[in-house]
């Protein structure tokens, strides 16, 4: 998923991935992520209690100094990325793995190999908190989701029966449809990255669990509009 999402790792810095390229979506990074949510390793391991999805970690690169240095200076748009690649891992099946601090959007002033830096480098500064408060508590919503919606870390057989993806014309939307069969809710998932603008989907009938912008007038009809860089989550029972 990391490399899906932003082209991490051993990817030069300038690399895009479906989160960080606002012009054009690859469609190997299309498939790779789906393969993510389904929990489907790059070594193809089909058992997602076997898998851990991230975007950073510990060492090279903040997703916030990440998505900086592949060229995006906007503040906002470095946010929403930031938001966006974050709420693909922690709805993805398996195992979400994240770096201390993304949830306030960290820093390390752009320092790629931080091991021998200073602590003013590698500390976590929690001024970031209170700026990033909608952030911060955008993260807990997903990890209370994670944890206690019986929908994550399934096995493969699980996933087949209870998890559906969908993907617009140029897989700038990604929505999923996870079944939490033991106490009767379906989750709808809906991923927008930074291409073709906005998107439209039908979530009549359903109640708003996390929308990652946090629009107060966001209302779920036949026709809700999902925005670049959005990650709406939707609930609704059945029988």
């Amino acid at each position: 998923m990391r490399d899906a999402l932003i082209k991490g790792g051993l990817n030069s810095a300038t690399a895009k991935g479906w989160v960080t390229n606002n012009s054009t979506v690859n469609s190997i990074d299309v498939n790779e992520l789906i393969n993510g949510f389904k929990g489907i390793t790059l070594s193809k391991e089909t058992d997602p209690s076997k898998s851990i999805s991230y975007v950073t970690c510990h060492d090279n690169y903040t997703l916030y100094d990440r998505i900086k240095a592949s060229g995006t200076t906007n503040e906002i748009l470095v946010k929403r990325m930031a938001m966006l690649a974050n709420s693909c891992v922690f709805t993805s099946q398996g195992i979400s793995f994240m770096l201390a601090g993304e949830e306030m959007l960290r820093t390390k002033g752009g320092n790629s190999n931080s091991y021998e830096a200073s602590y003013a480098v590698n500390a976590i500064d929690y001024t970031l908190k209170v700026k990033h408060l909608d952030m911060f508590n955008n993260y807990k919503a997903l990890i209370a989701l994670k944890q206690n919606a019986n929908v994550f870390g399934k096995d493969a057989t699980a996933i087949a029966e209870d998890v559906t993806i969908e993907k617009n014309d140029n897989g700038s939307l990604i929505v999923m449809r996870v079944k939490d069969t033991l106490n009767k809710v379906e989750y709808i998932i809906c991923h927008s990255n930074g291409v073709s603008g906005t998107k439209v989907v039908n979530l009549e009938g359903y109640t708003l669990y996390l929308d990652t912008l946090n629009q107060s007038t966001l209302q779920l009809t036949t026709s809700t509009t999902i925005s670049p860089y959005q990650t709406i989550i939707a609930t609704k029972s059945y029988e």
